[in-house]
């Protein structure tokens, strides 16, 4: 794990390649984005945006979905980053597209209302939302693409749902004819909705002649912490990978007012995001082997639960610098939910996009990086006060020492933007 001078999360799906087996056409699926935190130095704001029942109850059903979703990732106690965000963007549009059991199925493990009017209504608040708090201080920026074969006979219908109720840029390419070509056009899509951080998001041969379907989205997001960590008081600090072994790392320090809370399991924390509603929740696991633990415990009623008991404390902080890289083939963890017509050429149903020779879902391919460093935050004013006490209590004490979880997400709805875990920051 390397320290860069500039502080950039970044989350990228890779490739799926498209192939036709059995007389159907793969179909591939995408998914990038990327998160940038960087300084600034304004006092905190709080922005409060009303949320629709359809956008809570999507947002919701995605942070059920991480952590069902996480859970079915590698155990290894390895760093790992994911994007649901990401993830449940794209397979909204593919739901779109789906039905009978391959339908059924998506909405399922994804978490997604049944009724589609109310899915389609709480998607479009969620990117809403998240799009238009754009301010000086923070900039959230999510956008999903759409490449057919040109000719391909694509329901017109699917066409303008995509465009009116996803904002999916649309557009054809040439793969049987220039596969190349066409994988180039596609990464510069990437590359200018991600501000140049995702390059090359295809291999020159990832895109072939067998291609007919590419659904993307790219995700970039610059926020600025509503408290700072001062860099001159990081210091190289050990981080106990296990309860025998620490490692060496640089360990940020502050101490402030911030929502928390703990109990037998772990100790919680949120870090917010200046100018939105949006934070960084790091769950540290009660003991240095304890993480296996808090994962198999942490469930959307735990969360929420933790969540809604947070109050205001001063707070003795110690974060290390962090850095992972993530790469994941999700089509085995995703079939393992329930997701298992989409990926089978016999009993994929995806009609409602087209109804030429049918599609199936070959790979889905997900990646995500994230860094945290001092100038992911800003200095701000943050004050707490006691009433009725003849003296100030102690700060509760959040040494993150161990390995830990994070989430960053949306709080009023719920949307999860990224989910993982730091198990050796120095790796």
């Amino acid at each position: 794990m390397v320290a860069a001078s500039q502080c950039f999360v970044e989350a990228i799906a890779m490739k799926a390649i498209g192939k036709i087996a059995g007389g159907q056409c793969a179909l591939i699926l995408v998914f990038g984005g990327m998160v940038l935190l960087s300084i600034g130095s304004s006092p905190p704001l709080t922005e409060t945006q009303p949320v629709s029942a359809d956008t809570k109850a999507v947002g919701e059903g995605n942070c059920k979905f991480t952590l069902n979703l996480f859970s079915t990732l590698p155990q290894s106690g390895a760093n790992q980053v994911i994007s649901p965000l990401s993830v449940s963007s794209v397979f909204a549009i593919a739901y779109e597209g789906a039905r009978g059991p391959t339908k059924e199925q998506i909405a399922s493990v994804l978490q997604f209302p049944t009724n589609q009017a109310s899915l389609q209504d709480g998607m479009a608040g969620v990117l809403s939302r998240l799009t238009n708090m754009n301010s000086s201080d923070v900039e959230l920026k999510v956008r999903n693409g759409l490449w057919s074969l040109r000719g391909y006979q694509i329901a017109p219908g699917f066409m303008d749902l995509c465009r009116g109720k996803y904002g999916t840029d649309i557009d054809f390419a040439d793969f049987r004819t220039s596969a190349r070509a066409s994988s180039s056009r596609i990464n510069a899509w990437a590359e200018q909705n991600t501000k140049g951080k995702i390059r090359n998001l295809f291999a020159p041969d990832s895109i072939t002649s067998d291609t007919r379907l590419v659904l993307a989205n790219a995700v970039y997001f610059k926020g600025k912490w509503a408290s700072q960590f001062d860099k001159g008081k990081t210091r190289t600090k050990p981080f106990w990978v296990n309860p025998e072994r620490p490692v060496q790392v640089p360990t940020m320090a502050q101490k402030s007012v911030f929502l928390y809370f703990s109990n037998d399991s772990a100790q919680i924390i949120e870090l917010p995001y200046r100018g939105s509603e949006l934070s960084m929740i790091v769950l540290l696991p009660q003991g240095k082997g304890g993480l296996t633990r808090l994962e198999a415990e942490l469930t959307l009623n735990t969360f929420t639960n933790w969540i809604d008991r947070m109050y205001r404390a001063d707070v003795d902080v110690l974060l290390p610098k962090f850095r992972i890289d993530s790469r994941f083939s999700l089509g085995q963890s995703l079939a393992s939910l329930g997701v298992r017509d989409a990926f089978d050429e016999a009993r994929a149903n995806f009609s409602g996009i087209t109804s030429d020779r049918p599609f199936f879902i070959s790979s889905v391919e997900h990646g995500a990086v994230i860094e945290v460093d001092e100038e992911g935050t800003v200095a701000a004013a943050a004050t707490g006060a006691s009433f009725g006490c003849a003296a100030k209590p102690m700060p509760a004490i959040f040494h993150a020492d161990h390995p830990f979880l994070f989430i960053i997400f949306d709080r009023p709805t719920r949307m999860v933007l990224f989910v993982g875990r730091v198990a050796n920051p120095g790796a």
